[in-house]
Protein backbone atom coordinates (compact mmCIF):
# COMPACT_ATOMS: atom_id res chain seq x y z
CA UNK A 1 0.00 0.00 0.00
CA UNK A 2 2.84 2.38 0.82
CA UNK A 3 4.48 1.83 -2.57
CA UNK A 4 1.10 2.35 -4.24
CA UNK A 5 0.85 5.76 -2.55
CA UNK A 6 4.37 6.62 -3.69
CA UNK A 7 3.61 5.58 -7.27
CA UNK A 8 0.43 7.67 -7.13
CA UNK A 9 2.41 10.71 -5.98
CA UNK A 10 4.97 10.02 -8.73
CA UNK A 11 2.23 10.15 -11.35
CA UNK A 12 1.79 13.90 -10.81
CA UNK A 13 5.34 14.99 -11.75
CA UNK A 14 5.16 12.54 -14.68
CA UNK A 15 2.02 14.23 -15.97
CA UNK A 16 3.54 17.67 -15.31
CA UNK A 17 6.61 16.74 -17.40
CA UNK A 18 4.29 15.45 -20.13
CA UNK A 19 2.50 18.81 -20.23
CA UNK A 20 5.81 20.69 -20.18
CA UNK A 21 7.15 18.83 -23.22
CA UNK A 22 3.81 19.15 -25.05
CA UNK A 23 3.99 22.93 -24.59
CA UNK A 24 7.61 22.85 -25.79
CA UNK A 25 6.53 20.85 -28.84
CA UNK A 26 3.76 23.33 -29.65
CA UNK A 27 6.37 26.11 -29.67
CA UNK A 28 9.16 24.34 -31.58
CA UNK A 29 7.37 21.52 -33.47
CA UNK A 30 10.26 19.15 -32.83
CA UNK A 31 8.91 15.61 -33.27
CA UNK A 32 11.50 14.18 -30.88
CA UNK A 33 10.21 16.48 -28.13
CA UNK A 34 6.75 15.06 -28.84
CA UNK A 35 8.07 11.51 -28.47
CA UNK A 36 9.71 12.46 -25.18
CA UNK A 37 6.39 13.93 -24.00
CA UNK A 38 4.59 10.73 -24.95
CA UNK A 39 7.28 8.72 -23.16
CA UNK A 40 6.55 10.57 -19.92
CA UNK A 41 2.83 10.03 -20.54
CA UNK A 42 3.54 6.30 -20.82
CA UNK A 43 5.41 6.47 -17.49
CA UNK A 44 2.43 8.34 -16.04
CA UNK A 45 0.06 5.55 -17.14
CA UNK A 46 2.56 3.01 -15.80
CA UNK A 47 2.53 4.60 -12.34
CA UNK A 48 -1.27 4.98 -12.58
CA UNK A 49 -1.83 1.24 -13.10
CA UNK A 50 0.53 0.45 -10.23
CA UNK A 51 -1.24 2.74 -7.79
CA UNK A 52 -4.86 3.75 -8.39
CA UNK A 53 -6.43 0.24 -8.52
CA UNK A 54 -4.60 -0.67 -5.30
CA UNK A 55 -5.75 2.50 -3.55
CA UNK A 56 -9.34 2.48 -4.84
CA UNK A 57 -10.22 -1.23 -4.79
CA UNK A 58 -7.55 -3.16 -2.86
CA UNK A 59 -9.95 -6.08 -2.29
CA UNK A 60 -10.66 -6.61 -5.99
CA UNK A 61 -7.77 -8.98 -6.69
CA UNK A 62 -8.91 -9.71 -10.26
CA UNK A 63 -8.76 -6.02 -11.12
CA UNK A 64 -5.33 -5.73 -9.51
CA UNK A 65 -4.09 -8.71 -11.51
CA UNK A 66 -5.08 -7.07 -14.79
CA UNK A 67 -3.75 -3.69 -13.69
CA UNK A 68 -0.33 -5.27 -13.17
CA UNK A 69 -0.55 -6.77 -16.64
CA UNK A 70 -1.20 -3.19 -17.75
CA UNK A 71 2.21 -2.27 -16.37
CA UNK A 72 3.74 -4.79 -18.79
CA UNK A 73 1.91 -3.16 -21.70
CA UNK A 74 3.01 0.37 -20.81
CA UNK A 75 6.60 -0.80 -20.33
CA UNK A 76 6.71 -1.96 -23.95
CA UNK A 77 4.96 1.21 -25.13
CA UNK A 78 7.64 3.24 -23.34
CA UNK A 79 10.47 1.26 -24.94
CA UNK A 80 8.95 1.62 -28.42
CA UNK A 81 8.57 5.38 -27.95
CA UNK A 82 12.14 5.72 -26.68
CA UNK A 83 13.41 3.81 -29.70
CA UNK A 84 12.06 6.61 -31.86
CA UNK A 85 13.81 9.24 -29.73
CA UNK A 86 17.19 7.56 -30.06
CA UNK A 87 17.01 7.86 -33.86
CA UNK A 88 18.56 11.30 -33.24
CA UNK A 89 21.87 9.81 -32.19
CA UNK A 90 22.06 6.34 -33.70
CA UNK A 91 24.16 5.26 -36.65
CA UNK A 92 23.14 4.06 -40.09
CA UNK A 93 23.00 0.40 -38.99
CA UNK A 94 20.30 1.03 -36.37
CA UNK A 95 18.29 3.26 -38.70
CA UNK A 96 18.48 0.62 -41.44
CA UNK A 97 17.18 -2.15 -39.16
CA UNK A 98 14.92 0.05 -37.04
CA UNK A 99 11.80 -1.82 -38.17
CA UNK A 100 13.37 -5.15 -37.16
CA UNK A 101 14.22 -3.83 -33.67
CA UNK A 102 10.66 -2.52 -33.29
CA UNK A 103 9.25 -5.85 -34.41
CA UNK A 104 11.43 -7.71 -31.89
CA UNK A 105 10.31 -5.51 -28.98
CA UNK A 106 6.66 -5.71 -30.05
CA UNK A 107 6.91 -9.51 -30.36
CA UNK A 108 8.43 -9.83 -26.89
CA UNK A 109 5.64 -7.60 -25.60
CA UNK A 110 2.92 -9.76 -27.14
CA UNK A 111 4.58 -12.94 -25.82
CA UNK A 112 4.95 -11.47 -22.31
CA UNK A 113 1.37 -10.25 -22.12
CA UNK A 114 0.12 -13.57 -23.53
CA UNK A 115 1.91 -15.54 -20.80
CA UNK A 116 0.76 -13.07 -18.16
CA UNK A 117 -2.89 -13.39 -19.23
CA UNK A 118 -3.07 -17.18 -19.62
CA UNK A 119 -1.21 -17.69 -16.34
CA UNK A 120 -2.87 -14.83 -14.48
CA UNK A 121 -2.47 -15.03 -10.72
CA UNK A 122 -3.93 -12.89 -7.99
CA UNK A 123 -1.51 -10.53 -6.23
CA UNK A 124 -0.27 -11.46 -2.77
CA UNK A 125 -1.93 -9.45 0.01
CA UNK A 126 -0.17 -9.31 3.37
CA UNK A 127 -1.49 -6.76 5.81
CA UNK A 128 -1.17 -3.34 4.16
CA UNK A 129 1.12 -4.74 1.45
CA UNK A 130 -0.15 -5.69 -2.02
CA UNK A 131 2.54 -7.53 -3.97
CA UNK A 132 2.68 -8.13 -7.73
CA UNK A 133 2.34 -11.75 -8.79
CA UNK A 134 2.94 -11.81 -12.54
CA UNK A 135 3.86 -14.87 -14.57
CA UNK A 136 7.59 -15.47 -14.19
CA UNK A 137 8.23 -15.90 -17.93
CA UNK A 138 6.57 -12.56 -18.66
CA UNK A 139 8.39 -10.93 -15.74
CA UNK A 140 11.83 -12.16 -16.74
CA UNK A 141 11.40 -11.23 -20.40
CA UNK A 142 10.24 -7.73 -19.48
CA UNK A 143 12.75 -7.19 -16.68
CA UNK A 144 15.78 -8.32 -18.68
CA UNK A 145 14.67 -6.39 -21.79
CA UNK A 146 14.19 -3.25 -19.67
CA UNK A 147 17.71 -3.49 -18.24
CA UNK A 148 19.42 -4.32 -21.56
CA UNK A 149 17.60 -1.59 -23.42
CA UNK A 150 18.21 0.92 -20.62
CA UNK A 151 21.96 0.26 -20.77
CA UNK A 152 21.94 0.49 -24.58
CA UNK A 153 20.01 3.79 -24.43
CA UNK A 154 22.35 5.20 -21.77
CA UNK A 155 25.45 4.25 -23.79
CA UNK A 156 24.19 5.95 -26.95
CA UNK A 157 23.36 9.27 -25.31
CA UNK A 158 26.52 9.25 -23.16
CA UNK A 159 28.56 8.80 -26.33
CA UNK A 160 26.85 11.83 -27.87
CA UNK A 161 27.40 13.86 -24.70
CA UNK A 162 31.17 13.43 -24.98
CA UNK A 163 31.09 14.87 -28.51
CA UNK A 164 29.11 18.03 -27.73
CA UNK A 165 30.61 21.46 -27.09
CA UNK A 166 27.35 23.14 -26.07
CA UNK A 167 27.13 22.65 -22.28
CA UNK A 168 23.34 23.06 -22.13
CA UNK A 169 22.75 20.48 -24.85
CA UNK A 170 25.35 18.20 -23.27
CA UNK A 171 23.49 18.32 -19.93
CA UNK A 172 20.27 17.38 -21.68
CA UNK A 173 21.87 14.48 -23.50
CA UNK A 174 23.43 13.29 -20.24
CA UNK A 175 19.97 13.45 -18.66
CA UNK A 176 18.64 11.27 -21.46
CA UNK A 177 21.48 8.85 -20.76
CA UNK A 178 20.84 8.80 -17.01
CA UNK A 179 17.09 8.35 -17.48
CA UNK A 180 17.68 5.32 -19.67
CA UNK A 181 19.86 3.70 -17.03
CA UNK A 182 17.45 4.57 -14.21
CA UNK A 183 14.35 3.34 -16.02
CA UNK A 184 16.08 0.18 -17.19
CA UNK A 185 17.25 -0.70 -13.69
CA UNK A 186 13.87 0.26 -12.21
CA UNK A 187 12.05 -2.03 -14.63
CA UNK A 188 14.46 -4.87 -13.88
CA UNK A 189 14.00 -4.48 -10.11
CA UNK A 190 10.22 -4.24 -10.35
CA UNK A 191 9.60 -7.25 -12.59
CA UNK A 192 12.39 -9.61 -11.56
CA UNK A 193 12.10 -9.08 -7.81
CA UNK A 194 8.34 -8.98 -7.23
CA UNK A 195 8.40 -8.07 -3.57
CA UNK A 196 8.55 -4.96 -1.41
CA UNK A 197 12.30 -4.52 -1.92
CA UNK A 198 11.97 -4.54 -5.71
CA UNK A 199 9.11 -2.06 -5.60
CA UNK A 200 10.99 0.31 -3.28
CA UNK A 201 14.12 0.20 -5.45
CA UNK A 202 12.04 0.81 -8.58
CA UNK A 203 10.13 3.66 -6.96
CA UNK A 204 13.34 5.32 -5.71
CA UNK A 205 14.92 5.24 -9.18
CA UNK A 206 11.78 6.72 -10.74
CA UNK A 207 11.86 9.61 -8.25
CA UNK A 208 15.53 10.29 -8.98
CA UNK A 209 14.72 10.42 -12.69
CA UNK A 210 11.89 12.91 -12.09
CA UNK A 211 14.07 15.18 -9.98
CA UNK A 212 16.93 15.19 -12.50
CA UNK A 213 14.57 15.78 -15.45
CA UNK A 214 12.84 18.69 -13.74
CA UNK A 215 16.18 20.22 -12.72
CA UNK A 216 17.66 20.00 -16.23
CA UNK A 217 14.63 20.75 -18.40
CA UNK A 218 12.03 22.66 -16.37
CA UNK A 219 14.04 24.79 -13.93
CA UNK A 220 16.19 26.51 -16.63
CA UNK A 221 13.03 27.41 -18.58
CA UNK A 222 11.38 28.91 -15.51
CA UNK A 223 14.59 30.79 -14.74
CA UNK A 224 14.81 32.18 -18.30
CA UNK A 225 11.17 33.28 -18.16
CA UNK A 226 11.75 35.04 -14.83
CA UNK A 227 14.85 36.84 -16.11
CA UNK A 228 13.02 37.82 -19.31
CA UNK A 229 10.13 39.31 -17.34
CA UNK A 230 12.53 41.33 -15.17
CA UNK A 231 14.30 42.70 -18.25
CA UNK A 232 11.00 43.62 -19.85
CA UNK A 233 9.87 45.33 -16.64
CA UNK A 234 13.01 47.47 -16.64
Amino acid sequence: MITAILYFLASFPCFALFIFFIVDYEQNHNKYVLYYALAFFAVYLFTFTLSVPVLVMPDNLTLLSYSYIGTLFFTYVLILLCMRIQLIVTNHFYKKYYFAFNLLVATLGVVSIFFAVINIEEPIVSGLMVQMNLDRTASYITGILSLVYGIFWAHLFHKVTLELQDKTLARRMMTFSLNGLLYGTAGFALFIDQNLFGEVVSMSLFFISFIVSVWVFVVPCIWDMTVHKKLVAK
